[in-house]
């Protein structure tokens, strides 16, 4: 019993001692608003018109400060609106970068596909077409070559082997280019060269050198186009390019004779 006394009057005396602090703030808070409400007269009176007087000054001064603050948060906002302005446009800019790097990636996996494969200086046949004309034989070959900065360009020949029929039996025959048949025959008194209208938009063709081959040079790409002589009573129907280099055949394609 004792012990629940002694532990009783601290926590009484704790409570006395906040309702005394607490009943004094009220006395003092209405003291206060008691003097607030007392007309101003005489010389309380005189100090409670300077006091309002400091009072508002201090909120005039508030106020300024208040306006100041305002204006710079406006210019603060301003220049936030500029920067995120100039953000998406770096963003815009840089996604169409993207996307023009994501274009020309693929286009140069395009190309890539394109060139052939194999070590440096390969040359690849491309596309090849014949196709039976009054003058003779047009051809058009694509060529492609892998190539190195620096590569010297390849340097060879062409070589256009035709199968056909020759008054009834199967031939074989190795084609020069138009104008190269033609001096030949000329300077054997053979049959004169085709017409302006039989060879009018003919491309002009290389000089044919010895055994039928057409000189050949070029560096990563190279497009030939011609017209091979054929003789009158002769019919192909099948051809085969080579690619020549020093005697040696690089690369042969067969393609049929469109006419």
């Amino acid at each position: 019993m004792t012990a629940t006394r002694s532990d009783g009057v601290p926590s009484r005396r704790r409570a006395g001692f906040r309702t005394g602090v607490l009943v004094g703030l009220l006395v003092a808070a209405a003291a206060f608003a008691a003097a607030w409400r007392m007309p101003f007269s005489g010389p309380s009176g005189a100090s409670a018109a300077e006091q309002a007087a400091a009072l508002r000054a201090q909120l005039e001064q508030s106020q300024a400060q208040t306006q100041s603050l305002q204006g710079q948060l406006a210019a603060t906002e301003a220049e936030l609106a500029v920067e995120q302005a100039a953000r998406r446009a770096l963003e815009n800019s840089l996604g169409a970068l993207q996307t023009q790097a994501g274009e020309l990636r693929d286009r140069l996996a395009f190309y890539d596909q394109l060139l052939p494969a194999g070590p440096a200086g390969t040359v690849t046949l491309r596309a090849v077409q014949l196709v039976r004309v009054p003058s003779g034989l047009r051809y058009r070959v694509l060529l492609m070559r892998a190539v190195r900065p620096g590569q010297p360009p390849f340097v060879g020949a062409l070589r256009f082997t035709v199968t056909g029929e020759r008054e009834g039996e199967p031939v074989q025959l190795t084609l020069t280019p138009l104008q190269a048949a033609d001096a030949a025959a000329a300077a054997h008194g053979g049959a004169p060269a085709p017409s302006d209208k039989e060879a009018e938009g003919a491309p002009i063709a290389a000089t044919a050198l010895p055994d039928g081959l057409i000189p050949l040079e070029m560096d990563q790409y190279r497009t030939s186009e011609g017209i091979l002589a054929l003789p009158p009573d002769f019919t192909p129907s099948e051809a085969t390019v080579d690619v020549v280099q020093n005697g040696v055949v690089l690369t042969s394609q067969q393609v049929p004779v469109t006419f």
